[in-house]
């Protein structure tokens, strides 16, 4: 058995014949065909083609879709990876001989970013390991998670183009545009990362220090009385917080008694 990928919550392994369960409880599936021309297979004789004809695509293609493991519970969720799409019968788009990503996955293994994460590792080994210049990637137009999803692992819209009766998207990502994007992605992460550290920092030296802290106060309350815009977003997030937070709005009401009882004496 061959593992290609792993990813924190996920090992992407070649497609077996004891993956039958999985794949038919996966193709036979009406709700996983909505987008896919709502043709579900109807025995487990047509899942074993299946199964056959990818294993075929490794050996003649040198590439097929993945197996994909949940590691926490060790079971089949679904697949994903590259296919390389040849000949009149796997044209799109009046396109022949091209690799195209793509993921299908058990219902109630939607929600998770498995697709995601899936995806982003099956594209690092297509650019990295099988140096593919350019991977397309192609979704009906009315489902709108698997377009998100081929927007958020860096895939540029190129075209809509009819299929069938109905309308898909063309997406393409190349090797050079994958690097960019992966290299904003890390930066990003990178970002996130400091900037938890660095409130951190601040939060410890505001409840320790306390000029620090009457100064951080005077400086805030100074920008919410003179600038309009931080005013209306501070109003906002506390109209928020004070709907989704019930301590922070128990300690809001506490708070108003008591200077109405200042109010009051006053």
């Amino acid at each position: 058995m061959k593992v290609f990928a792993e990813t924190e919550r996920l090992i992407l392994r070649e497609i077996l014949p004891t993956d039958i369960e999985g794949m038919f409880e996966l193709d036979s599936n009406p709700t996983v065909h909505k987008y896919l021309g709502n043709k579900p297979v109807k025995t487990k004789s047509e899942t074993e083609k299946i199964i056959e004809f990818i294993r075929q695509q490794y050996d003649e293609r040198g590439i097929g879709r993945w197996a994909v493991i949940e590691k926490l519970s060790g079971d089949f969720i679904g697949w994903s990876g590259i296919k390389f799409n040849t000949g009149e019968k796997d044209s799109l788009n009046e396109k022949q001989d091209f690799y195209d990503i793509g993921y299908r996955f058990i219902p109630r293994y939607w929600g998770k970013g498995y697709a995601t994460e899936s995806a982003l590792v099956a594209l690092d080994y297509g650019f990295k390991v099988k140096q593919y210049e350019t991977i397309a990637g192609i979704a009906l137009i009315e489902n709108i998670g698997s377009n998100n999803v081929l927007r958020k692992i860096g895939l540029k819209h190129i075209e809509d183009f009819k299929y069938e009766d109905t309308k898909a998207s063309w997406y393409e990502l190349t090797k050079e545009d994958y690097e960019t994007f992966i290299n904003k992605k890390r930066r990003r992460e990178q970002y996130v990362k400091n900037r938890e550290k660095i409130l951190k920092q601040k939060k410890e030296r505001y409840q320790n220090d306390k000029a620090f802290r009457e100064k951080t106060k005077k400086y805030y309350k100074e920008k919410y009385q003179t600038d309009i815009n931080y005013k209306e977003q501070t109003l906002e997030k506390a109209k928020n917080r004070y709907h989704e937070d019930e301590n922070y709005r128990e300690k809001t009401i506490q708070r108003a008694k008591e200077n109405s009882k200042k109010y009051r004496k006053s």
